[in-house]
């Protein structure tokens, strides 16, 4: 699993989960560039200890009368807003609305119970047949330090999770996949003209330039300093 274990609390605002208006779709999670907010589903046992709202599960099949909850790590996310923008809701409105950052002490601790106790069910369905379904597995690329509201990190984090299992990463396949991302970042031209607006980067189509980019806004910062 590739991961960053610094707490941040970093956003000035942060996603909240009404239940009543979930769908269930997972489309939040499926957007989220760092695996911040995640579909949780609880079996009886699993839900001993847990007193927040869930909602009771119909589909799929196989998680039929267990509970859902989504999850957001309030300490990793960057408050980009991008599950709050992708979520349909219901006729009554969406369920995530992104809320002032409070370090609400309730949320810690549901994150905390939900990522240590509760086991992943993506043995129960194929996680490869559609983007519901993909992100009951458990993300192997998480917290990564990208920019709020990267667009790429979720492909990253959807091929790994597609292509590997945590009882084979890494294997030498994937070893030498990774390694071969990061020799092309060093052999690709870097961009010639990069615009930096707000502290929003655009940058090119292609990751690799991503790394001039961050060069470029560091050496402006410090040279701003």
């Amino acid at each position: 699993m590739v991961r960053l274990l610094s707490k941040r609390g970093v956003e000035a605002f942060n996603p909240e989960w009404t239940a009543d208006n979930c769908i269930q779709c997972n489309k939040c999670a499926y957007v989220c560039p760092h695996a911040c907010i995640r579909p949780f589903v609880l079996d009886e046992e699993e839900m001993k200890d847990f007193e927040d709202a869930t909602l009771e599960m119909k589909v799929p099949k196989p998680m039929a009368g267990m509970n859902f909850r989504i999850q957001v790590s309030v300490l990793d996310c960057v408050g980009c807003g991008n599950c709050a923008d992708v979520c349909p809701g219901n006729k009554n409105g969406k369920a995530l609305a992104m809320v002032p950052f409070t370090h609400d002490e309730k949320q810690i601790s549901n994150w905390n119970y939900l990522a240590k106790n509760v086991k992943s069910k993506q043995h129960l369905v194929d996680i490869k047949s559609n983007v519901k379904n993909s992100q009951f597995a458990q993300p192997l690329f998480e917290f990564s330090g990208a920019c709020a509201g990267c667009g790429e990190t979720p492909y990253v984090k959807l091929i790994l999770n597609s292509m590997a299992t945590a009882k084979w990463l890494p294997t030498p396949q994937v070893v030498r996949l990774f390694i071969l991302l990061l020799f092309l970042q060093h052999l690709t031209p870097p961009t010639k003209q990069v615009k930096v607006l707000h502290s929003i980067t655009h940058c090119s189509k292609t990751s690799a330039n991503l790394v001039w980019v961050w060069h470029l806004v560091i050496r402006r910062c410090a040279n701003a300093l």
